[in-house]
């Protein structure tokens, strides 16, 4: 499990985990890219 949604499914709409074992690979692809886009974002904020 890459990740935990801890706001709940009610709140999303989506299961609370991501697995990544259940996606295609186009669907890993763009769940990683957006992971990695995220963590590029923070690791800029931080270093202010």
């Amino acid at each position: 499990m890459l990740h935990q949604d801890l706001r709940g499914a009610k709140s999303t709409g989506r299961p609370k985990s991501t697995n990544l074992d259940e996606m295609t690979i186009e669907e890993q692809n763009a769940f990683l890219r957006m992971e990695n886009d995220i963590l590029k974002t923070l690791r800029t904020l931080l270093r202010k």
